[in-house]
């Protein structure tokens, strides 16, 4: 695994032990939704963005990259649903280099595609997509 994609990795899922830290005990019981795919969709890619946010999307890129090379192609379109691909992630780091401040945005409205990215982009102001 490329370096880079491991810090960025770590990045993720230390995003994940942030959020668990930050809830309370019935916060926590929310991670039964866990078991939906729609809630873990929203819950990796809130970790993705936390990672990103912090500078560790280039990483992640070169993770994803690495990682749908080394697993079973059965496997790739789940994680593609999960977690952001590296065509997302460039569309999420053009976004914050064009508008700044975007990412605050996508941290309330966690986007589930390149179309939703690309929604929030052209109307920022606009309520989350439900």
């Amino acid at each position: 695994m490329p370096a880079d994609g491991l810090r960025a990795i770590v990045a993720h899922e230390l995003a994940h032990i942030s959020y668990y830290e930050d809830q309370s005990r019935m916060g926590l019981l929310s991670l039964v939704g866990l078991l939906m795919p729609s809630f873990t969709t929203r819950f990796e890619r809130k970790a993705d963005l936390d990672a990103i946010t912090l500078g560790y999307g280039r990483g992640l890129q070169t993770f994803r990259t690495w990682l749908y090379r080394n697993i079973p192609p059965s496997r790739v379109a789940a994680k593609k649903r999960d977690y952001y691909t590296p065509e997302e992630i460039e569309a999420i780091l053009r976004a914050e280099i064009n508008h700044p401040g975007i990412m605050s945005k996508f941290q309330r409205c966690v986007p589930r595609s390149l179309v939703e990215i690309n929604e929030e982009v052209r109307a920022p102001s606009a309520d989350c997509p439900k």
